[in-house]
């Protein structure tokens, strides 16, 4: 029986080292795929749906920074609860957005943080300025002393209501296996790293992060690429 890691090269005997076959087709794709990669602003356009959809983020760090954390903590400043200022302003004051969701995650060479609404078309511009303006006041550093709390304290509070069961477990301790494998956490030593980050941190980290000039916008519905990239002037 042929070994398991002797089958990608009986299959693609023939084929020159550093080089891959592709059809016309899959080629233009990819060169699609890498031009998108390279835009600040994307859209998509399906105006036949009532609402459109935005994601507007930044990149940031691999699993094993020490950024994490501090990171983790500034999503929950951004939008991880119903009474964070940018929430509030959208949808309690504003009545501006049906639903949203704001979230992160790290992988072995970088990760993301993504705030996402969906909106009335008529509502695009206005709310992405809204968000812009949240992610500036960050990262001027215009962040309270009770925001922070507030926002430390939902975080912690999130992972002793998620783990409640043997697979919460399994799963809190699978993932650090897997992408951490020298540095595995106990659920009391993750939530005393939180209660340790300082506010000069989480300053530091929000100006680094959500600087303008490094957010991403994703859009699908109704949008002019255009007039996105005009707000992030």
């Amino acid at each position: 029986m042929t070994a398991i890691n002797e089958l990608p090269r009986k299959n693609l005997r023939g084929i020159p080292n550093g080089q891959v076959l592709l059809s016309a087709s899959s080629s233009q794709q990819a060169d699609e795929v890498f031009a998108r990669k390279n835009k600040r602003v994307l859209v998509y356009k399906d105006p036949s749906y009532y609402q459109t959809s935005i994601f507007i983020g930044v990149e940031t760090v691999p699993y094993i920074s020490p950024l994490k954390p501090v990171l983790e903590i500034i999503r929950e400043i951004l939008g991880g609860y119903f009474g964070t200022e940018l929430v509030q302003t959208l949808r309690d004051k504003g009545g501006l957005i049906y639903d949203w969701a704001c979230f992160t995650d790290n992988f072995t060479e970088s990760g993301y943080i993504i705030f996402n609404v969906a909106v009335a078309h008529e509502n695009v511009y206005k709310v992405i300025s809204i968000i812009l303006s949240e992610f500036n006041r960050l990262a001027k550093g215009d962040i309270s002393n009770e925001e922070i709390e507030i926002a430390r304290g939902h975080l912690i509070g999130s992972i002793y209501a998620n783990v409640e069961k043997g697979l919460d477990y399994v799963d809190w301790y699978g993932i650090q296996e897997l992408l951490d494998p020298y540095n595995v956490l106990s659920v009391q030593e993750q939530i005393d790293i939180y209660k340790k980050v300082g506010k000069q941190e989480i300053i530091a980290a929000a100006s680094k992060f959500l600087n303008r000039n490094k957010v991403l916008i994703g859009i699908v519905g109704n949008a002019e690429e255009s007039r996105v990239m005009d707000l992030l002037e």
